[in-house]
This record gives C-alpha cells, structure tokens and sequence, in this order.
C-alpha cells in the first residue's frame, strides 16, 4: 500500500516540476507602425511549455518559419531585413536544431549586419544576437542590439 502512495508522490512532485528536453530555436519580428518600432526577437520553444526555459514570441511578432526578406518603414526610418531558416538536419553540428540567420540588416540605406549573423544560435556560443530593436530618431534611428544565452530551465 505505501508503494502506490510513494508512486503517486512521486509523479506528482516530477509534474510539478516539469523540466523540457527538447528546444526549437527560432525568432519572430514585427513591423509596428502604430508604435514606431521594428523588432526581432528570440524565439525558444520547448516540449515542456511551463518550463522556464520557454520563450515565445512576443504578440503581435510573426514567426520566422521559412526564409524571407523584410521590408518595414516606421516614421521616417526604412528597414529592411534578410533572414534564412536552415531546417532540422539528420547529421552534422548542430544539426539537430533549426537555424536562424539574419543575413543584412539596413537602415536608411545603411548596413548594419551585411553578412550573416545567426540568430538565437544557442549551440556554438555562449552568448548570441537575441533581439534588435529600431526606433526612428530625429533624420536617423536608434538601434538596441541584445546579446544573451539560453540555459535549460532558465531561459
């Protein structure tokens, strides 16, 4: 009799805390003209939604499933973004996740990335671009780089 109530305290305290084993990086951006911002930002989805290490997009953020160019003008700020999706591989490094790049950024007919730079790529390094944010500024813009990592559990 005491195994079944040890059994049953035991799954309870382990659904209780309910830690993910499986991740699918990505990032979503938005066009918000409304509010005069153009956003990426990272994207971590887990098999465990309560976990702490889940990140979903932000609302309103569109998700970035396949590869596509941006187009946005908030103000007078005219950004246009490149992104490319590299899917699930079955081999290799990092293979087992899927791949963001933000392959250019411009502003206002400037570079600001004009070679790839992954994206939420948690695999190789510790602390990776994690979010963009441009705000039109006077004739220019305001640009907020974000750099983080990622940690099981944490987020």
């Amino acid at each position: 009799m005491w195994h079944r109530q040890f059994v049953a305290l035991v799954l309870f305290l382990a659904s209780a805390h309910a830690l993910a084993d499986l991740v699918d990086p990505g990032a979503a951006y938005v066009c918000d003209r409304a509010h005069l911002v153009f956003s990426i930002a990272s994207v971590m989805e887990t098999n465990s939604p309560e976990d702490q290490g889940t990140v979903l997009a932000p609302p309103s953020f569109i998700n970035l499933s396949a590869s596509r160019s941006v187009q946005c003008t908030i103000g007078g700020a005219k950004v246009s973004a490149k992104f490319s999706v590299r899917p699930l591989q079955a081999s290799g490094t990092c293979g087992g996740i899927r791949q963001i790049s933000l392959m250019s950024l411009w502003v206002n007919g400037k570079a600001i990335f004009d070679d790839p730079v992954p994206l939420n790529h948690y695999c190789l390094e510790e602390q990776v671009l994690h979010a963009i944010d441009i705000k039109p500024e006077g004739s220019g813009a305001h640009i907020r780089i974000c750099r983080a990592g990622w940690e099981w559990g944490v987020g």
